[in-house]
């Protein structure tokens, strides 16, 4: 899937496989084909953290990254709320890709922690949909997913606001 025609195909189908465990591969293959995609719209020269700073530049930026995870996001919140405990991994595998794209080398430091933005996106919407259903175990998931920042191994929390200085 690429371009449009991928759109909301892996918001149905995680509709379709989220509350039934005998789906669980279907589901974590669906949302990993979606993450594949995110991740290189991501990686594109628009998003280049070498680019000099300009706010018009970050207010075109904010947007853009919003749009890139729109569906991710809408996958999040269906798998925070809806998914069992089988779905834990793959309701952490999204944030946990995406961390992996991050670039950690050289650049301006705004873009370098603005990159950070779409994970945050991404566990707001798992976030609130986890506690709008109280489901705390699937929040503290989400909230400790091992991810890669700064070289070390860290959950995501620590991660966020530690690379996300301003």
């Amino acid at each position: 899937m690429t371009g449009t025609e991928g759109r909301n195909v892996v918001v149905s189908a995680t509709k379709r496989y989220v509350c039934d465990d005998r789906h669980r591969l279907r589901l974590f293959d669906a949302v990993g084909q979606e993450v594949r995609r995110v991740s290189e719209l991501l990686r594109e020269e628009r998003f280049s953290v070498t680019a000099g700073w300009s706010d018009d530049e970050l207010r075109k930026r904010v947007p853009a990254f919003e749009e890139v995870v729109a569906d991710l996001c809408r996958v999040e919140a269906l798998l925070a709320r809806w998914g069992g405990d089988a779905a834990t991994e793959t309701l952490t595998l999204p944030i946990r890709r995406t961390c992996d794209g991050l670039n950690n080398g050289s650049g301006n430091s705004g873009w370098l922690e603005l990159q950070w933005y779409p994970v945050l996106v991404l566990l707001y919407a798992g976030g609130i949909a986890a506690v709008s259903a109280g489901r705390y175990h699937a929040l503290g998931a989400l909230l400790h997913a091992p991810v890669r920042a700064s070289g070390k191994d860290q959950p995501l929390v620590t991660a966020v606001t530690d690379e996300m200085h301003d």
